[in-house]
């Protein structure tokens, strides 16, 4: 059996298996893995009913982890800055502390190539720039476009 089907194998399983909640372990080997199709398993199990933005231990394990997955968060799409900066703005409002934490992999954002650096330095300022934004996000975003 391929890794691409194993893996597909294993995500019907958890998503399949609501009664049986995801473990952080569970969640942190979805998000780091390198195989095509990573954010959009992020996206399935950011609706599992298992999850929930209140739970940091989660937001850690499946955001987090995703943002420290050097292969697919830096496709160049884009699409994993995008993802990683909309989902900080989500629990900005319930928990900034958690979300500010998520900031950290836009903050080595002038050592990757021109190209990459103006992707993840405008995913900064789209946050910088959202009404109501906590202190601890704006603190974070604010020192990583200045560093």
């Amino acid at each position: 059996m391929g890794r691409r089907r194993l893996k597909n194998v294993c995500l019907s399983y958890l998503l399949a298996a609501e009664k049986q909640k995801p473990s952080e372990l569970d969640l942190v080997l979805q998000a780091g893995s390198s195989l095509v199709g990573t954010l959009h398993t992020e996206r399935e199990l950011l609706d599992h009913p298992a999850f929930s933005l209140g739970n940091p231990n989660k937001v850690r394990s499946l955001i987090g982890a995703f943002g420290a997955n050097h292969v697919r968060f830096h496709e160049q799409s884009s699409e994993g800055y995008r993802f990683l900066a909309d989902q900080i703005l989500l629990p900005d409002s319930q928990n900034p502390q958690i979300a500010s934490r998520l900031v950290t992999p836009f903050a080595a954002w002038k050592r990757y190539d021109k190209g990459r650096q103006k992707l993840m330095k405008g995913q900064l300022q789209h946050m910088a720039a959202k009404e109501g934004l906590s202190g601890d996000v704006a603190e974070m975003v604010t020192r990583s476009l200045s560093s």
